[in-house]
């Protein structure tokens, strides 16, 4: 009982417990894997990541041991212990029925063992999940792009910034909490559809569509601030022609010297894990002119490790002029 309540402390605690939400994506591979595959050398199906430990057939099973066959074996445990028949608050007729029950459990739970601990020994190595679960380390090869991918999906669903996403058609295709708790949504299939003009009154309309209509400029930074990619829309607001003429240099070139400090201010903070959001900031574009754009910058993780720095800018200089 100590040890449930401490588990059930660390899931909710560490949010954890989102590795248990069952799937059905590659289950009928996974078990195949292991039913054949395993002895046939087949690649496994799934890869581990920070934020998917688990493969769909162990969701299940991790699932369905901590939901019913736990619980099934502790309350029959405490009938077994209190029980005292006939004068018995319970009034259950007798424990066979308990009996069947709980020794029903036993087996599933002797079964669990067995293939627990045969499974722990179809790592790399015969020891290696079992060293993984003693240590409580595992070196996993990770795929940069997924992990990216994954965090950034992460990192918007916790931000406290309200996150949208809209279609070429002006629709919203997607918005996250925050985004509904300052707009006073209860649910986002209230707007998930809808134009983006039912966020704004026809007076503030006419803005929100220059926005909309341009191009988001794409920019990434590694850990040193180098630039190290960038999209036509980014070159076109800076008036670079060519991706080889801002390759490989520093970001300090973007900004006026007046403003270099708050885009260092901005590139630490990003670095050390913050997420940053409709930040309004001046450019030095290439020929010396300058411009006005928002900006938003993200982390970039390879791992558990910041890598980088990526993000949008929108132009908003014409609105500004305006």
């Amino acid at each position: 009982m100590v040890l449930i309540v401490f588990t059930i402390f660390w899931h909710f605690v560490t949010r954890e417990w989102k590795q248990n939400i069952p799937t059905t994506k590659f289950l009928k591979a996974q078990f195949s894997y292991y039913i054949s595959g395993i002895f046939k050398g087949a690649p496994h199906p799934t890869h581990k990541t920070i934020y998917n430990k688990f493969n769909p057939l162990q969701r299940f099973i991790y699932l369905g041991l901590k939901l019913l066959v736990i619980p099934v074996m502790v309350f029959t445990g405490f009938i077994y212990m209190f029980y005292s028949y006939p004068n018995n608050p319970i009034q259950l007729g007798g424990l066979t029925n308990i009996a069947y029950l709980h020794t029903i459990g036993a087996f599933v739970l002797l079964a669990f063992v067995i293939a627990h601990v045969y499974l722990t020994t179809t790592g790399d190595k015969p020891f290696t999940s079992i060293k993984a679960m003693i240590t409580g380390w595992e070196v996993i090869d990770i795929d940069e792009k997924e992990e990216r991918m994954k965090h950034l999906s992460e990192a918007v669903n916790d931000s406290s910034a309200g996150y949208y996403r809209i279609d070429k058609e002006g629709k919203i295709v997607d918005v996250n909490i925050a985004w509904l708790r300052m707009y006073k949504c209860q649910d986002s299939h209230q707007v998930i559809g809808k134009h983006f003009s039912v966020t704004r009154d026809e007076k503030n309309q006419q803005d929100l569509k220059k926005i909309v209509d341009s191009s988001a400029g794409y920019y990434r930074l590694d850990s040193q601030g180098t630039i190290i990619d960038v999209n036509e829309a980014w070159l076109k607001l800076y008036k670079y022609e060519h991706r080889e003429e801002i390759i490989g240099n520093h970001y300090s070139i973007t900004r006026k010297p007046t403003e270099l400090d708050k885009l260092n201010d901005l590139f630490s903070k990003v670095m050390r894990g913050e997420i940053v959001s409709s930040r309004p900031v001046s450019r030095l574009c290439r020929d010396g002119s300058d411009g006005r754009h928002i900006v938003s910058a993200n982390p970039v993780y390879l791992g558990n490790k910041i890598s980088g720095m990526e993000g949008f800018i929108l132009d908003i200089t014409n609105l500004e002029d305006n």
